[in-house]
């Protein structure tokens, strides 16, 4: 077995979206908190547009 067999694809907005189910917080909250949009927040968890990696680029700064 190579470590390929072992690659997971999980895209990050779905692991995010996760969190925040289980930490019972919306889009709109997350957004609020580190001064983002909740658009860029819904794109990221939908995995849609490519709001990732200038979101995460921003995060950086902080």
């Amino acid at each position: 077995m190579t470590k390929k067999d072992f690659y997971i694809d999980i895209h990050p907005g779905e692991i995010l979206a996760g969190i925040l189910e289980d930490a019972e917080l919306s889009q709109s909250d997350l957004a609020r908190a580190i001064g983002s949009s909740r658009r860029v927040i819904s794109e990221i968890c939908t995995e849609k547009g490519a709001s990732l990696p200038k979101w995460l680029l921003s995060l950086e700064k902080h």
